[in-house]
């Protein structure tokens, strides 16, 4: 029996449109013709259209709640966060849309900021806006515990994991985050868990990615598992790679310390560059890209416990849905054995 049902969308790069040409964000063409620039392309109106259409199916057939992970904004632009908090709060009306939105006034309860969304307006450098500040509820948070008919108890935390980042600093520039105050500040406020409470962290960065850039920085990955560790936290629910990903990951040594971590795509960037966009005569093209996703989180009632699952759905022409063609499925779930709050055993399905 399904007892609950959240809607996972990350990065959203809501960007500032050219309304004489198209209601999708304007391509700056010189940023579009260097991969390194993606983040910046803004967001696509068509894909935002097949997410309201997703999200209002799942609110009629299931009551949705919704998840953000970060990165409403392509630059941080006040007029971008205009447009990100319309769509997800009520209806983006013309000029900017043909009343398309989210209708979610309560969707800041589970979202949090992403490094896009600290930037100044423009580029990379510089200190955020107060548009950042009004936009999304202070960080850390924690939310109330929320009552389950299996007798767990629910609740939702979250951090900026941007918090410690150097507005001119090289993590700001690799996008890495960087974010011990937060898990100290959290730590104080956050008690210990109940025998049966079940525990998510809502963050934009993921603690599974590796590399120079987008990672997290040493010092606060190796703080993050320790801090799950120690908080009891089960599940956590991350974006900023563009990349969906559903996976176990091992806090340290014994089967009581695994997670899920279930790492959102971006779900309305732009993934179609201008059909006339080259360089040195050849078409601009990214023959890699993953098309924009949406993580839809079941939980069910099973065996005199709770299971956790995870579908990634893909966006098709036809909208969001399970696509077998790409092989970052969800094939990882949690489940919590009745009266208790960690997970008993981790199940592939």
């Amino acid at each position: 029996m399904r007892i609950a049902t959240f809607t996972h969308i990350s990065d959203l790069h809501i960007g500032r449109q050219n309304l004489e040409e198209s209601l999708d964000a304007a391509v700056i063409r010189p940023w579009a013709a260097l991969p390194w620039f993606d983040g910046l392309l803004g967001h696509s109106y068509d894909s935002l259209a097949k997410l309201d259409k997703l999200f209002r199916r799942l609110l009629k057939d299931e009551d949705a709640k919704l998840i953000f992970t970060g990165d409403l904004t392509s630059m941080g632009h006040p007029d971008e966060f205009v447009l990100g908090e319309s769509f997800l709060d009520g209806d983006l009306t013309p000029p900017y849309g043909n009343f398309i939105g989210l209708q979610c006034p309560d969707w800041r309860t589970r979202s949090v900021s992403g490094n896009h969304d600290h930037w100044p307006g423009s580029p990379v450098f510089g200190l955020p806006g107060d548009a950042l500040y009004k936009a999304f509820r202070f960080c850390p948070f924690m939310s109330p515990l929320i009552d389950l008919p299996t007798g767990h108890k629910l609740r939702f935390a979250g951090i900026d994991t941007d918090g410690d980042v150097n507005p001119m600093g090289l993590c700001r520039l690799l996008a890495r985050g960087a974010f011990l105050g937060q898990l100290a500040e959290l730590d104080k406020k956050m008690p210990p868990p109940e025998p049966s409470e079940i525990r998510a962290l809502v963050l934009h960065h993921s603690i599974c990615w590796q590399g120079l850039a987008l990672s997290i920085g040493g010092a606060s990955r190796s703080a993050l598992s320790d801090f799950a560790r120690k908080k009891g936290i089960s599940v956590l629910l991350c974006g900023h790679t563009h990349v969906p990903k559903v996976e176990l990951v091992s806090l340290s040594t014994g089967k009581e310390n695994v997670a899920l971590n279930a790492c959102c795509g971006s779900s309305s960037r732009i993934t179609t560059l201008p059909f006339d966009l080259t360089l040195v005569g050849q078409r601009v093209d990214r023959p890699t890209w993953i098309p924009n996703s949406v993580l839809v989180h079941r939980l069910i009632a099973e065996k005199g416990g709770l299971q956790w699952q995870v579908s990634i759905l893909f966006e098709t022409s036809h909208g969001f849905e399970e696509n077998a063609k790409y092989p970052m499925r969800a094939n990882a779930g949690l489940y919590f054995p009745k009266g208790r709050g960690l997970p008993d055993e981790a199940q592939s399905h």
